[in-house]
């Protein structure tokens, strides 16, 4: 197995973001099997859980909602939107940024008429990889599309994205416990 993982980085600094309901409703509304089988077709495995399979001697914990049904997300979805304040006469209206490419282009398509399902009104920016990154960097960004590639074979080179500290921790989410355990 390749040892990556595309997966989209939410700004948690952002103030429509920074609510883990409305996080976790753009989470349940993506359909990774519709990605994976439908959109690309070209034998990418489903991801919930930021370490992919195929690390050795690892099995990763992987999302909660994984075998629950469609309608149940988007269900679910609709009401952790509702109790952050979002509805029909009030949309979360949100930007998802990637690097310009054809697969990029048709994963964001999907995920942005998936995220339309459950009232979420998204606007697509394609930008040159350099400047894409630089803009995570920054913080300058909402929602932005990212593809890791493991350095070594554990699951600390997926699991470190997620360190206070580390410039690759786009989200700027910080946890001490999270980083202790690392």
């Amino acid at each position: 197995p390749y040892i990556g993982i595309y997966y989209f980085s939410i700004n948690t600094k952002n103030k429509k973001l920074s609510d883990i309901r409305v996080r976790q409703a753009i989470n349940l509304s993506i359909d990774r099997e519709i990605i994976t089988e439908k959109t690309l077709k070209s034998g990418e495995v489903p991801a919930y859980s930021m370490v992919p399979h195929g690390i050795k001697n690892y099995r990763p914990a992987e999302l909660s909602f994984k075998n629950m049904s469609k309608v149940a997300r988007i269900e679910k979805a609709k009401e952790l939107l509702k109790q952050a304040g979002y509805n029909k006469n009030n949309p979360l209206n949100i930007e998802i940024s990637s690097n310009i490419g054809e697969q990029q282009k048709k994963v964001l398509i999907s995920v942005a008429n998936m995220l339309k399902e459950v009232g979420i009104q998204s606007n697509i920016i394609y930008i040159d990889t350099q400047s894409h990154y630089e803009n995570m960097e920054k913080g300058k960004y909402e929602i932005g599309r990212v593809g890791w590639i493991a350095d070594y074979d554990d699951p600390l080179s997926f699991l470190y994205l997620g360190e206070s500290v580390v410039i690759t921790n786009f989200t700027k989410f910080s946890n001490k416990e999270y980083d202790n355990l690392l």
